[in-house]
């Protein structure tokens, strides 16, 4: 049962992620069209399409994805430092950073 509810919650942790991650790029993709362009890439990844999947090794892929368009262009290596931080709360089993909305904060 331990496994279980241990399962549960690397699930419910894993989607919190993603669900932060659509919520930035919906948020500030009109603003940065790069943000656009990464929604469409990843949406070849939907969320909750890989149950019973590695959650880690998915949020890895999708690190290194942002990694590599982060080299070109600020907002996304500002995004991509905030998800790598998460990530590696998710690896690290220690809270996650439920304080702020976006990846990406803005003031407006």
């Amino acid at each position: 049962m331990a496994i279980s509810n241990q399962n549960d919650n690397q699930v419910i942790r894993y989607e919190y992620i993603i669900k932060k991650l659509y919520n930035t790029l919906d948020a500030y993709g009109e603003v940065f069209p790069e943000l656009l362009r990464i929604r469409e890439k990843l949406s070849l990844l939907p969320p909750g399409q890989h149950q019973g999947g590695d959650h880690y090794q998915e949020l890895l892929t999708i690190e290194s994805f942002l990694k590599g368009r982060a080299v070109k262009d600020y907002i996304v290596r500002h995004l991509y430092h905030n998800f790598k931080r998460e990530v590696a709360a998710f690896q690290l089993g220690i809270p996650l950073d439920e304080e702020k909305e976006f990846f990406i904060d803005i003031p407006a």
